[in-house]
């Protein structure tokens, strides 16, 4: 797998950029559906707003106490919550090609990742592959890979104290993925949910309205009750 920097002499131009050109050597004729890990936007950056301890700081100040509090039974249903909000907008990005996708727990140093199971369909692929590489509805064809790009650009270029492992060039992402059909390569799953997030914000970005973390925040808590009360157990 390539994950060289490319210098800015060796990046393709916005004028060199086919989409067309790119997906052509990776036909879908031998796709293969699988199912693979990988991690899901709309959680990371918002888990400060749902900090239980505020809360139950302010409601039972000097005699609370955490042993009584349920924190995992509360991560879950924060997490089922932000889930169900990302769910939605994947289905508004991707309308029927919105793949299939199951909650797996949260992870990561801080306990700020979501990370799901995602159902690769051939659907699913002909839509990353058609609103990337072809966006024949557009105004500017070609536009949309330019912007794939770009966004490459703004989240992987190297500086001091961050080496990405992943290429800035959408060539080296379409190569390493054959063609946006098969992520099973990239063990970590990490292309897989770039992707997904790439092309949600990217249609809210143009077409929708695009979300903050309060925005999240607002939204998971209207899908259900996830008061931090409910899961602290009260004294006897």
């Amino acid at each position: 797998m390539s994950t060289r920097q490319k210098t800015s002499n060796e990046r393709l131009s916005s004028e060199e950029l086919s989409g067309e050109d790119l997906i052509a050597s990776y036909p879908l004729a031998g796709f293969e559906p699988h199912v693979h890990q990988t991690w899901l936007f709309g959680f990371w950056g918002t888990e400060g707003l749902f900090d239980p301890m505020p809360s139950l700081g302010d409601r039972y100040g000097d005699d609370f106490d955490p042993d009584r509090f349920d924190f995992q039974a509360h991560e879950q249903a924060v997490a089922n919550a932000c889930l169900e909000v990302s769910r939605r907008r994947l289905e508004t990005a991707f309308r029927e090609a919105a793949p299939e996708v199951r909650l797996e727990g949260v992870g990561g140093k801080r306990r700020d990742g979501l990370y799901i199971q995602v159902e690769v369909t051939r659907t699913f692929c002909r839509f990353l592959r058609r609103h990337i590489c072809r966006d024949a509805g557009f105004e500017r064809q070609g536009q949309h890979l330019r912007d794939f790009a770009s966004w490459l650009e703004d989240r992987y270029t190297s500086y001091p104290g961050f080496h990405p492992w992943h290429s800035t060039g959408p060539e080296d992402w379409i190569e390493e993925t054959a063609g946006f059909t098969d992520f099973r390569p990239c063990r970590q799953g990490h292309k897989l949910g770039a992707l997904l997030k790439f092309v949600t914000t990217h249609y809210e970005r143009h077409y929708g309205e695009e979300w903050s973390e309060i925005d999240i925040y607002y939204a998971a808590n209207e899908t259900g009750p996830i008061s931090p009360e409910i899961y602290c157990e009260e004294s006897g």
